[in-house]
């Protein structure tokens, strides 16, 4: 690596600046292009060639810059080092100016720093004239630099003398005021990286792309007549508009984005090539204000860090290094001065653009004023994202410029195809099916259509029209055949897990009070039509109960119509093959389960033993991506439709030789609102596209619809929309709103996940909007735990959080108690009652007091600070020899020349930064052995968290 080259003993050596010490931290991560700055000229006329290599050479003569390179010592020191002279090379060009381009990418095909240098001029000689290209390494230069590099280099070309010029390398970094650094701290503090969520994930590869961004005259009239009428500047109004976009993408309300500082106040820095820019992270909050407010709150962001821009922005993201070494900060918008063209007596000067090749930052708006126009490019990593997705950004910054909207109201495209007609009506008749056929087997015993329907006769005997019947049985096969008598007789059915804890079914059917409740298996009856009606559309169908934030169960109501849409949904899957169906009947993905088989005229198995019992490549199953390990492949379901929670992408990969859909869809939406299909060549990890007739839009918080490619909630309209919540009008009406993309008086359903619409047209799963989860496909409303734990005596609040880990996703619960502590008593109490009134799934695996539950700035729990607190009351105990802490210290206390004595504290706020953590992470690797990434350090950069990562490690 170019930065652990042996020093030169007869170069100068002066110690690295700020800037080029998180050079140098960058290229430990990876060397790339994307660290330079390219200029390429052509010269047009009868220039003499060693003329032009002499005025290059003048140039790097007279600027210390151009002549250096920066490296590692073997004391572990970070030194610039300045060499008498720097080569220029000379490459004839096959041809004039067209030829121009291809030879120079063929020059800066490898990063400058795989050449061992840092700097590099080369002349091309052509037809009727000469090109030249000047690549610099961001160590050594910024964007200033480079232009007074350029315009010394022309006036030379026109006679004049090189002059004398200050030096870089007598440049010493200023004393950084520790006030300076603390207001740094505490106004980052809390956030993390907010971007736009990548369209390919895959190694680093930093390789790049851009999009043109050309504000017309009235766009630009518009933003210096926003910055007159606010009394601000153009800069401020375009970060504003920059920051409102990340947001909208990354489905962000705290978000943070650079913009560069010249740092050139004095006549000196003006006149200095050096690496002397200054990035400063700007934060702003987007929730519940509009342009005007945001770009009010940018300005005083702006200001208060322009008077604190001294501090060098390794020191201001300190501990947050990340993807491409710029930690929290992924974006960043750039303005840059009017460019004017050179003008040299000896030939004409022509810029010539070059094609952006390599990027550390995802996104970058670059703009420069073009007389009465802004333009630029936005510049992109193509390893992250694609074209359209670019494009989509572009737009909407644009859109928040000049207050148009960045999207149409069209809803996502769906699948082709219609509801079926009477699908409900061969249902209840099992139309499918022969007398002999076998419609369900239980275990390894089969049940023909003829005695399934003499089950269903017995239970439909005592079903009246229009009751609510409670369906509790311990049998499977009778648990089908008692919905379908439901069904038959124009019912509800109240589906019920017979292994549900009692209280909670107790809960369940005193919300639900159904008419009749079977537990236990019927005789068969002889069948009779009499006992068969035609339900209306509107009845109810079946009431499914999910968890509750109030801590009780709530009931989604869904109708015949809903039923309807749910057979033709399960119809246009195409599995028509025997379904197996090993999940709990209380779940809704039980009645998909069981109806996806009898769709096609198949019959449904209930394995005997769970999950492990499935067997049969003929044959299809619907599970829980948390059920898919206890599968074989070699002997696992052809079709595998993952229904209930999130599927990794891992498990997608694992399961290739397979058809595998993932299914998404609400309780609310009955059952499924979308899906993919990986025979279709869709891409499993997505949740696909909608299902024929379902209706799915990307919103914000106010239903707006968002840009392609950005976060939104996922809200579902159509068919499949549930009637509501049983016996809650206020929850039914939070949740179940006017469509406001149509006229026609539909509902819109707001399912509080989060989505993104892919390149390739597939809804993308990205997360919650509260604190809803899920476990084995069970919903699970962190609130309902928190609340039946708060019910417990002498238990004054409880906070619930998600943990996933190696061994899968728990529940661990933080108490305040009365009395300091979880006396056991205490703890047996909260243990018996989650047991009574929690499903399994939902029930604590951890509970822990602490002294009061962390909140936001505006009251909420703050669950992730929750969460560590958790984390810290369950941290291992040591299992390296001797004192981890103390070694860690005395490590770092070498490393930094500081006693290190609070535990608690950053290693970046005892004065590290990114070069000096890369060093001290090569000291921990000799110290306690093993691998030790240096992510990991900015992870955990405190002395604690740095031991528990070890002693886990082990």
């Amino acid at each position: 690596m170019a930065s652990d080259l042996t020093p030169s003993p007869t170069a100068q050596q002066r110690p690295a600046s700020a800037a080029q010490r998180r050079a140098l931290a960058q290229l430990r991560l990876k060397a790339s292009v994307a660290d330079e700055i390219s200029r390429t000229h052509w010269i047009d006329g009868g220039l003499d060639t060693a003329a032009l290599v002499r005025a290059v050479a003048e140039v790097v003569r007279s600027r210390d810059m151009l002549r250096a390179r920066l490296l590692v010592t073997a004391e572990g020191g970070a030194v610039q080092e300045i060499h008498e002279d720097c080569e220029i090379e000379v490459v004839p060009l096959d041809g004039g100016r067209s030829a121009l381009l291809e030879a120079v990418e063929r020059s800066r095909a490898a990063p400058l720093t795989e050449r061992l240098a840092w700097f590099q001029a080369v002349v091309y000689p052509g037809q009727d004239g000469h090109g030249l290209l000047l690549r610099m390494h961001h160590g050594l230069v910024d964007g200033h630099a480079v232009g007074l590099v350029e315009r010394q280099l022309w006036s030379i070309l026109d006679g004049a003398p090189a002059g004398v010029h200050p030096q870089y390398a007598d440049q010493t970094d200023e004393e950084v005021d520790p006030a300076a650094v603390s207001w740094w701290e505490d106004r980052l503090a809390g956030t993390g990286p907010a971007t736009v969520i990548p369209d390919h994930s895959g190694p680093q590869e930093f390789s790049a792309g851009s999009v043109a961004l050309d504000l017309a005259p009235e766009a630009t009239a518009a933003v210096r007549e926003t910055a007159r009428r606010l009394r601000t500047t153009p800069l401020t109004v375009l970060l504003a508009a920059h920051l409102t976009t990340i947001g909208t993408f990354s489905g962000q309300t705290d978000v943070v984005a650079a913009t560069p500082y010249l740092n050139r106040e004095t006549v000196r820095a003006r006149h200095l090539v050096g690496p002397l820019v200054n990035l400063l992270p700007i934060r702003v909050r987007l929730r519940g204000v509009d342009q005007t407010d945001i770009i009010a709150a940018v300005g005083a962001e702006l200001r208060a860090a322009l008077s604190r821009a001294e501090v060098p922005f390794d020191r201001i993201a300190a501990g947050s290094a990340g993807d491409g070494g710029f930690g929290i900060v992924r974006t960043a918008l750039v303005v840059n001065r009017p460019e004017t063209a050179p003008a040299i007596r000896c030939g004409a000067v022509t810029r010539v653009e070059l094609p952006m090749i390599a990027l550390r930052w995802d996104f970058v708006v670059t703009l420069r004023e073009a007389g009465d126009r802004l333009t630029g490019a936005l510049l992109y990593r193509t390893d992250r994202y694609t074209e359209s997705t670019a494009q989509s950004v572009r737009d909407t910054f644009v859109a928040h410029l000049t207050g148009t909207a960045p999207t149409t109201t069209r809803p996502v495209p769906a699948r082709p195809g219609d509801l079926v007609p009477d699908a409900l009506g061969r249902l209840l008749d099992l139309a499918g099916f022969a007398d002999d056929d076998p419609v369900v087997v239980s275990g390894d015993v089969p049940m023909s259509r003829k005695h399934f329907d003499t089950i269903t006769t017995a239970y439909a005997a005592r079903i009246a029209p229009g009751d609510r019947v409670g369906l509790a049985l311990p049998d499977p096969a009778h648990q089908a055949a008692a919905l379908l008598a439901t069904w038959r007789r124009g019912a509800a059915a109240v589906l019920l897990d017979h292994r549900h804890p009692p209280e909670r079914r107790a809960a369940v059917l005193d919300d639900a009070k159904p008419r009749v409740v079977f537990t236990e298996p019927l005789e068969p009856a002889e069948p009779s039509d009499a006992t068969e009606i035609s339900p209306h559309g509107e009845e109810l169908a079946y009431l499914v109960y999910t968890s509750g934030t109030d801590g009780r169960p709530k009931g989604v109501a869904a109708t015949y119509a809903n039923l309807a849409y749910l057979l033709s949904t399960v119809a246009a899957v195409q599995a028509p093959v025997a379904g197996w169906n090993p999940l709990g009947a209380g779940f809704d993905g039980w009645l998909w389960a069981t109806l996806l088989p009898w769709a096609s005229g198949h019959p449904v198995v209930f394995p005997a033993s769970g999950v492990a019992d499935v067997i049969g490549a003929e044959s299809s199953v619907t599970l829980t991506p948390t059920m898919l390990a206890a599968l074989d492949p070699a002997t696992a379901p052809w079709t595998i439709v993952a229904a209930g929670e999130a599927l990794p992408a891992v498990a997608a990969r694992q399961w290739s030789g397979h058809r595998l859909l993932n299914a998404y869809g609400p309780t609310e939406t009955t059952v499924c609102a979308s899906w993919a299909d990986s025979a279709a060549g869709e891409d499993p990890a997505s949740v696909g596209r909608p299902a024929p007739g379902t209706l799915v839009y990307l919103t914000d918080e106010w239903l707006r619809p968002v840009p392609r490619g950005a976060i939104g909630e996922l809200c579902v309209a159509g068919p499949g929309v549930t009637r509501g919540y049983h016996g809650r009008p206020g929850l039914t009406a939070r949740n179940y709103v006017a469509n406001p993309f149509a006229a026609d008086g539909s509902r819109l359903y707001r399912t509080g996940d989060l989505a993104r619409l892919g390149a390739d047209g597939l809804l993308r799963y990205v997360g919650r909007r509260d604190a809803q989860a899920k476990i084995a496909g069970i919903r699970i409303e962190l609130g309902e735990i928190a609340a039946v734990v708060t019910s417990c005596p002498d238990v004054l609040e409880a906070g619930a959080v998600l943990h996933t880990g190696d061994d899968g996703p728990e529940i661990r619960v933080g108490v305040v108690t009365e009395e300091e502590g979880l006396p056991p008593t205490l703890a047996a109490e909260i243990d018996r009652t989650c047991d009574n009134r929690l499903l399994p799934e939902m029930r604590p695996a951890h509970v822990a007091a602490v002294r009061k539950l962390p909140r936001t700035a505006n009251g909420k729990l703050d669950r992730p600070a929750l969460a560590r607190m958790l984390a810290d009351t369950l941290a291992p105990a040591p299992t390296l020899g001797g004192d981890v802490r103390a070694r860690l210290a005395a490590a770092w206390s070498s490393i930094l020349a500081v006693p290190v004595d609070d535990y608690d504290r950053t290693f970046f706020s005892y004065g590290g930064h990114s070069l000096t953590a890369a060093r001290t992470v090569a000291r921990l690797r000799d110290e306690f052995g093993g691998s030790i990434p240096i992510t990991v350090f900015f992870a955990h950069p405190t002395v604690n968290e740095f031991a528990a990562w070890l002693e886990a490690r082990g």
